[in-house]
């Protein structure tokens, strides 16, 4: 990994999916001599089979800038020793970045920053991108035609109920909040124009 705020050669770092946290050297930690400071609550390591490490409580950590493909990422790192390696990429930083990783070529990289796309301001002449041909179907697009039922014709249907009958139970569907919300919008709106 590259430091922004560090003058040094990239530095190695493991990244290990067993770890919970992200961890950097003391001694890296000295001869950079990046500023520490205190956690609130000290933290234990527990090794993998579940015993506490022989390094006692972790009491400080260090927020570093390292740059990756053209990206700053901040990135806290708790200040522990960790034998050979100068730094570990644990857990927090792989839920939090989500790279992707290839394992053949040993290369990490970022999948393009995304953004959700803004409500767009309705157009106020929409026939100008219209070709002339079409002018005269304009108004089916528009939304006063679309809030209003076709007149009935001769070859509508009906649905016959049959009277008292049991409706089969069906499936409930979960919903996040969201979609939740734009169902009982769409219900509304059908409601008020009398679709439903």
């Amino acid at each position: 990994m590259t430091l922004r705020d560090y003058p040094t050669d990239p530095i190695k770092t493991l990244i290990n999916s067993g770890a919970t946290s992200n961890f950097i050297s003391p001694s890296l930690v000295e001869q950079l001599k990046i500023p520490k400071t205190l956690l609130e609550n000290p933290q234990v390591v527990r090794m993998l089979d579940g015993t506490i490490s022989q390094t006692g409580c972790i009491w400080h950590q260090v927020q570093l800038v390292v740059l990756a493909n053209g990206h700053s990422h901040i990135i806290p790192f708790l200040v522990c020793p960790i034998g050979n390696t100068p730094a570990i990429l644990g857990m927090t930083w792989l839920t939090t970045e989500s790279p992707l990783i290839d394992w053949q070529q040993g290369l990490v990289t970022f999948p393009e920053q995304v953004q959700i796309a803004s409500k767009e301001e309705a157009d106020p002449d929409p026939l100008v991108d219209l070709p002339p041909q079409y002018h005269e179907f304009a108004k089916v697009f528009g939304e006063e035609e679309f809030k209003v039922l076709p007149p009935h014709r001769e070859y509508d249907i009906s649905i016959d109920l049959v009277p008292d009958a049991k409706l089969s139970p069906g499936p409930i569907y979960s919903m996040m909040d969201a979609e939740s919300k734009a169902l009982k919008q769409h219900i509304d709106e059908e409601l008020a124009t009398g679709k439903i």
